[in-house]
Parts: structure tokens; sequence; C-alpha cells
């Protein structure tokens, strides 16, 4: 399960949950688009020859390389790790491919025996007992570990965006959103907000997130005839990170508005905090990915009313 999280500064930090070499790849790639170094918890786990730490090392060594501003984590051990890294988390990912592309995976990379980043150093592939042992582990996974790991992660870290990604298609998807610029939007274009009609532009698209019935058609009404492409980069990057966390309290109040005073205020202390730190900036790519990718409703309700 991929999680991402936050210590002094906010930081970015993934951790994986089905098994299988996408979650490496797909931490790799998170890291080098923005820039942050990569925690692969098998090579803390696995001393020389396959043989275990002592836990007592291993939390050290995972505590030691979670203590950075921003990183990015693969791995799982979650009954040893999760209460280290959960509570810095910012979102998490589970990686919720079928088993049997896990398997054929698993199998591929051990049969290949390539060098890689998560490979322990001392260790190398074998197709032993202990091999044969690990392919029964991640066909029985989602059985007999995800059942625990997720009452472990709920436990720990109730309130943490969580993203399933389900497909190799998914997972491009959301790697896409990393990169997105208004420039990428879709919609004719128009005209650009002053300061004070960005201001309004912000109070309408909050709207979105609130726990009543969303008057959509009011929203698009009031973004009618701007650049479509700048709104939709403001809902995303600058409304959204601000309120989405209304819709995502396991039992959200009944709320019918944001102040406008409030809302301005956040969403401009937000934009200074990212404009000081480029951690905060690295780590708002990664959000916003996030936020593209679990509503993007939003955005397609809104447009149904823009002609």
């Amino acid at each position: 399960m991929p999680v991402f999280g936050k210590g002094n500064a906010d930081a970015a930090h993934r951790d994986t949950g089905q098994l299988g070499e996408w979650q490496i790849d797909l931490a790799r790639e998170i890291g080098k688009r923005l820039d942050l170094p990569v925690v692969h918890l098998d090579t803390l786990f696995w001393e020389p020859g396959w043989v275990e730490a002592d836990t007592d090392i291993f939390r050290t060594r995972v505590r030691q390389a979670v203590a950075g501003d921003a990183w990015i984590c693969e791995g799982n051990y979650s009954t040893k790790t999760f209460a280290l890294r959960l509570p810095r988390a910012d979102l998490i990912i589970w990686l919720d491919t079928p088993r049997t592309t896990c398997l054929r995976r698993v199998i591929l990379r051990s049969v290949l025996n390539r060098p890689r980043a998560d490979l322990p150093a001392g260790c190398t592939e074998r197709l032993d007992k202990e091999f044969f042992g690990f392919l029964k582990y991640v066909w029985d996974f989602d059985r007999t570990r995800r059942p625990r790991t997720e009452a472990l992660r709920l436990a720990i870290g109730p309130l943490i965006p969580v993203v399933h990604l389900r497909s190799a298609a998914q997972i491009s998807g959301f790697l896409a959103g990393l990169n997105r610029r208004s420039a990428g939007g879709t919609g004719p274009l128009g005209q650009l907000p002053t300061a004070a009609e960005r201001a309004s532009i912000q109070i309408a698209l909050a709207e979105a997130f609130v726990d009543s019935a969303v008057d959509y058609a009011f929203i698009a009404e009031r973004i009618r005839g701007y650049d479509l492409n700048v709104v939709e980069d403001i809902l995303y990057s600058e409304v959204a990170p601000v309120c989405f966390s209304n819709l995502e309290t396991p039992v959200p109040p009944v709320w019918t508005g944001f102040k406008d005073e409030w809302l301005l205020s956040e969403i401009e202390t937000t934009l200074q905090a990212r404009a000081r730190s480029g951690t905060r900036r690295a780590v708002a790519k990664l959000k916003i990915a996030w936020l593209r990718y679990s509503y993007g409703y939003v955005w397609k309700e809104i447009m149904r009313f823009i002609d």
C-alpha cells in the first residue's frame, strides 16, 4: 500500500499493498517525477543471504530512513512499521492488481534475477523452498494478510486518504496527474480571472465539497466565460486541497458551506507555504494528482452544465 506522509515539513511517503514489481516501479517513478528519495523496505529488513534483521534493528533503520522531510516508501511490514510511518502519512495507495498478475511478475522477476534497487545487499533470487513459500504468500495475501493490514491501517491512520489502483491504465493515469498543468486541461479558452474574480471562483468551487446536495448548475454559472483550463486548475490545486477533507471524514458532519473568509485565508496560506518550500511543492503535486483521481467526477459534473 503506498503512503504519502509528512514530517516537520510535508513529506511524500509511499507504502505498498499487493505484491509484485508494479509497486516498485510505481515508487521509483513517483520518486523520479517528484525528485524525492525512495525507501525500499526490503533493503532494510534483509541481511545478506536472506537473513531477517532483528526487529529493533529493522525499526531503527526504518525510523532513520523516513526521518527526512520528503520520501517515498515502498514495502509492507505493517505490524513492524505502520506505527512509524502512518502518523506522518498524507496518502496511501493500494495496488489492487489481480493476484495472477502479481504472481506472474514475481516469478518473472525471480527467473530473470536482474539487478534492481529493491534487492537487499548480498541477496540473489533463488528458486528454492522459500521462494515457493513466498509465491503462496502472494497468492493468499488478500485472504490472509490484507484484512489484518487494513485493520491496522484503520487503527493508526483512519483519516489518511487512500487511492486504489487496479490496472496498468489506472497507474498510468495517476502518474500523468503528477505532471498536469493548467495547459493540460480541457475546454475552450476564455477570460483570465482577475484576483477578485479568482476569489469568487474559489468560493463557488468550494460548494462541490459540502455534505448536502451540490448545485453543479450554480457552480457552472459562476465560472462561465472564464478559461476553463485555469478554472480546473484552481479546483484541484487550490480549492480541493483545502476542502476535500470535509468529505473524507468517516462520519462527516452536516455541512452546508465554507465561510468565505476562512476559505480564502486557507487557500492563501497553502499557496504561500508551497512558494516557500520545494518539499511542499513536490508533495502538492502528489496530492493534486490524487485529488484529480479521486474527485475527477466533480469537474465532469460541472462541465455537464457548460455550453
